[in-house]
């Protein structure tokens, strides 16, 4: 039921992408722009829970080691 809302807005971003004069190759190196973005975060985000699980670790060998 919510696809009709996403494509309406998808077409609206569209046609103020057409209204700003953006020519589809500048729409193609916005899309990557925000792909790159997107990809950026999602390292990010990986990263810290990398850290979360090392540190999770250490603390269980700590408690296996000391006891």
């Amino acid at each position: 039921m919510a696809y009709p809302m996403i494509r309406d807005a998808a077409r609206n971003g569209l046609e103020e992408f057409a209204a700003a004069g953006m020519t589809p190759a500048g729409l193609e190196q916005y899309r990557l722009d925000r792909l790159c973005e997107l990809r950026a975060v999602v390292d990010s985000l990986r990263s810290e829970r990398e850290q979360e699980l090392l540190l999770d670790v250490r603390g269980e060998y700590e408690r296996y080691t000391s006891a």
